[in-house]
């Protein structure tokens, strides 16, 4: 019987387990590890939040139609952004470091972490570039072209990011496994984020 999983499971981070020597948290690979977990609940949650929105459409009034168009676009550029920025950023960006998925393998020599990396890429690679495309011309611009013609966060599947999301968490798993750093990552279902909406006029 699952329970039902709230944002408060995607900050829990385990610094005490019995036999595991961990790194502390806040510098080198424990610092990247620790803000990529977060991250990844981040958008773990706002796919359920999309998802649930998409079942209870049929419910929405107009009196709920701006709050139900704003947090279900606020959940896509959360998901656009986090990923993209997980995903897509360089180690650093000039002088600036990134806490991204390529900076955390530079630190990261296991072998097993970098072919979890390969076949992410490959077996996502439609995903990512329309998630990398989507925060370029709608969010952090406003391209023309693309806004007039359509709409990016509607071309990205909610349930390719789903599958993209849980390949990312495997790897976050196994590199910090192989530094011996204890991560948790609670995996959440649609369905477990439906009392947190029992506010919602719908």
């Amino acid at each position: 019987m699952s329970r039902r999983a709230t944002m408060s499971d995607f900050k829990q981070i385990s610094f005490a387990t019995p036999g595991i020597t961990t790194i502390e948290p806040g510098v080198g690979v424990g610092a990247v590890l620790t803000q990529l977990g977060q991250r990844w609940g981040l958008v773990s949650y706002a796919l359920g939040v999309i998802d649930l929105f998409q079942r209870r459409g049929t419910r929405i009034t107009d009196e709920t139609i701006p709050i139900v168009w704003i947090t279900h676009e606020g959940a896509w550029i959360t998901v656009i952004t986090q990923l993209a920025q997980m995903l897509c950023d360089p180690p650093k960006s000039g002088k600036f470091s990134n806490r991204s998925v390529q900076a955390l393998l530079t630190s990261v020599d296991d072998a097993d972490v970098h072919t979890l990396w390969t076949s992410l890429r490959r077996s996502h690679k439609d995903t990512i570039d329309a998630i990398k495309d989507a925060r370029h011309k709608t969010v952090a611009h406003a391209d023309d072209e693309t806004l007039s013609s359509y709409s990016p966060l509607k071309s990205i599947d909610v349930d390719r990011c789903r599958a993209l999301t849980a390949d990312l968490g495997e790897l976050l798993r196994s590199a910090a496994k192989s530094h011996r750093f204890m991560l948790s990552l609670h995996e959440l279902e649609p369905v477990e984020i439906d009392e947190d909406f029992h506010g919602f006029p719908f």
